[in-house]
């Protein structure tokens, strides 16, 4: 999932680490082809992948997000082949040769413990440890690249990607010792000092952008352990199992974050809860064809996926002893090791399982079949589109040109007549559990869930005011988004009067995927300091975490995705971009709290800009849950609708809109649930 930081030139850094990716996905198609030939899907989609980042990398208008979303999209597609190639010489173990009987398929590790030994020297050199920030660096990668030295199913493209990790390091550390940074100034020269009144013609005065009204202060903040805590009791780590049809095999492609965004208990048996779990669209990217087929033919085709794949089960996960402190930056133990339940017993066995988390799973009957319920694709009327729908189907016409022919999501382009599908990355699906078949752990996972989000509702209904909430008409999140409010300064009506155009702190904590899976959150120790500052030369502790204006909207040249096996447009409206919150891959789907407890978004973008994942002071972005007006970009050329993918039925507000999260339970659900009854915990009198 990508970054989505600023619609700027991408800086050389990430278009290097772009390369660096490409490169090590070649390689591993390289050396993996007979592998990869026995699965088709995996196949087409590292081709594809290849295929879109050479692209991007040729493409003299591309955007820094998008190279930072290519870059977190190939990360994704190389730790899935690894995991492919893993699960390959797992099952071959029987009838392959050793490694002693058959050299060329012995694992070189020599280069890799030659170069962990140059690193330990390091580590205990004197003159080194004067550089607190390189000693640290160089006892990271030493411990990382011995866990892999010690990790017996490490692959050689693996290996070869860690030395070249390693020589970066290492090259960084012989330019210290001789007195030389690398690059500004090989020659060792002297630079004289800066004098001490010299004007620092690139510092800005942003105070007005990182600064509340003084009439914020009728506003309470919420305790960030608090939130922390209420996120961790509704948040589960997801692993996805699809069935491939094509293949008639089962997969596990696809892991994230979900909370619970709602639930509803039956008032037959308070032992059944159905739980909606919100997440990204792309974590759900391989979540097919959940829906009865005559409701997603007639109501929802946008959901569909024309191979015939299907969800064939599902995984969630949850940490022991989660650290909700603050905690100092590149942290790497936030949270105890993960526990998995899931309803395919696949999920539990080595072969065929995650092979991080397999032996930590339990299956279990009290997890019931999972079914889309709400995803932000094809959510607006195809007039709110309409004047923008060749061009955006240019823009995917232009993309597909380099690609397979015969990929799948091509061929459905083509079948459907090259209908643009455009959307936000959000997405809610059900799970329904039966806790009378649960054991006492995933009871308590459930009903911490379900008891985390009433607490949210109640926190909002008592609190005495709420920034851009007008209670009457939502009682559950804002009514109106910060950048409406910026957008119209002198508008002091209603729901404006003593509304927010930013955010001092905003909250996300999920599971975050790196050598493992933990739970842990945004905002280290530093994002407080007093010395640290960004590049405009604003103090950490001074700025804000959303910035006033600090978003982005595309003006119709929408990044290309895919889901369900068909291209997808995005994202449309407005992207907002916060910093202190570059948590790793994994945690996609996040959700994003303001300081004052309120629902703002879900977490989609993570920063690639850095070496270390577990380094969070870097930018990243979230998809807001609700655009209140309609919004253009700079130039007018495009126009973004007003939406709210929660609950889009108000047609005076949202007259645009045609899906939303309640609008779509009105449909799939229209004489409500098992006991006859329409209500849920967001929905108290019924949707």
């Amino acid at each position: 999932m990508a970054a989505s930081c600023n619609s700027d030139q991408p800086t050389e850094e990430n278009k290097n680490k772009l390369s660096n990716k490409l490169n090590e996905l070649k390689n591993l198609q390289i050396n993996n082809a007979e592998t990869l030939n026995n699965d088709s899907a995996l196949k087409e989609k590292v081709e594809n992948s290849i295929s879109s980042s050479t692209e991007l990398l040729n493409n003299t208008n591309g955007t820094n997000s998008q190279f930072m979303q290519e870059i977190d999209q190939l990360t994704g597609i190389i730790d899935e082949f690894n995991a492919f190639i893993s699960r390959n010489n797992t099952n071959n173990n029987d009838s392959q040769p050793s490694e002693n009987q058959n050299p060329s398929n012995r694992i070189d590790k020599s280069v890799l413990k030659t170069k962990i030994d140059k690193l330990n020297e390091y580590k205990v050199d004197s003159e080194i440890q004067k550089n607190h920030s390189l000693h640290s660096k160089i006892i990271d990668k030493a411990n990382k690249s011995q866990n892999l030295y010690d990790n017996e199913n490490a692959s050689q493209s693996e290996i070869d990607s860690d030395i070249a990790l390693i020589d970066k390091v290492l090259k960084e550390a012989e330019n210290y010792k001789n007195g030389n940074t690398g690059t500004d100034n090989p020659s060792g020269e002297q630079v004289p000092p800066i004098p001490p009144n010299f004007p620092n013609f690139f510092k800005q005065d942003r105070t007005k952008f990182n600064k509340y009204p003084d009439y914020a202060s009728r506003y309470t903040p919420v305790k960030a352990e608090d939130i922390y805590k209420e996120i961790y009791d509704r948040t589960f780590s997801v692993q996805i199992y699809t069935h491939v049809k094509a293949e008639n095999t089962d997969v596990q492609i696809d892991q994230g974050t979900a909370w619970v965004l709602d639930y509803h208990k039956s008032s037959n048996d308070q032992n059944k809860v159905k739980l909606f779990l919100a997440t990204n669209v792309h974590v759900l990217g391989d979540f097919s064809n959940t829906m009865d087929t005559k409701i997603a033919t007639s109501l929802f085709p946008q959901y569909s996926d024309p191979t015939g794949n299907t969800v064939s089960g599902i995984a969630l996960g949850r940490a022991e002893n989660p650290k909700f402190e603050t905690l100092p930056n590149k942290t790497s133990q936030t949270s105890g090791n993960l526990s998995y339940f899931t309803n395919n017993e696949k999920l539990t066995q080595q072969a065929t399982g995650n092979r991080n988390t397999y032996w930590a799973t339990t299956y279990t009957k009290a997890i019931g079949k999972p079914t889309l319920i709400f995803a932000a694709v094809d959510f607006m009327k195809e007039e709110a589109l309409e004047a923008y729908k060749d061009k955006i189907s240019a823009r995917i016409d232009e993309t597909l040109s380099s690609k397979d022919p015969n990929a799948e999501y091509y061929k459905t382009w083509k079948t459907e007549g090259k209908k643009p599908h455009v959307y936000v990355d959000f997405a809610v699906f059900s799970v329904d559990i039966d806790l009378s078949q649960a054991n006492d752990k995933l009871k308590k996972w459930v009903n911490d869930s379900t008891t985390a989000v009433d607490n949210y509702l109640k926190r909002l209904k008592d609190a005495n005011n709420l920034p851009n909430q007008n209670k009457n008409v939502s009682s559950y999140m804002q009514t109106l988004d910060y950048v409406s409010k910026y957008l119209n300064p002198n508008k002091h009506d209603g729901d404006y009067e003593y509304a927010l155009d930013s955010a001092k702190n905003l909250y996300i904590a999920g599971y975050p995927k790196a050598d493992t899976t933990k739970f842990a959150h945004n905002n280290p120790t530093e994002r407080n300091s007093e010395t640290l500052a960004d590049w405009y030369g604003t103090k950490y502790k001074d700025l804000f975490a959303y910035q006033s204006n600090d978003h982005e909207i595309q003006s119709g040249s929408f990044r290309i995705n895919k889901a369900w096996n068909k291209p997808l447009a995005g994202p449309y409206g407005v992207h907002y971009n916060i910093s202190f919150s570059s948590l790793n891959y994994g945690a996609s789907g996040s959700v994003v709290y303001n300081d004052f407890g309120q629902i703002v978004g879900v977490y989609d973008s993570v920063s690639t800009n850095r070496e270390d994942s577990n380094d969070l002071l870097g930018k990243a972005g979230f998809a807001p849950l609700l655009q209140s007006t309609d919004i253009s970009d700079l130039s007018n050329s495009f126009t973004s609708y007003a939406y709210n993918l929660i609950d889009g039925t108000d047609t005076n507000k949202y007259p645009k809109q045609k899906d939303s999260y309640r609008s779509n339970l009105e449909k799939l659900f229209p004489k409500g649930f098992e006991d006859g009854t329409k209500k849920t915990a967001l929905f108290p009198n019924g949707f």
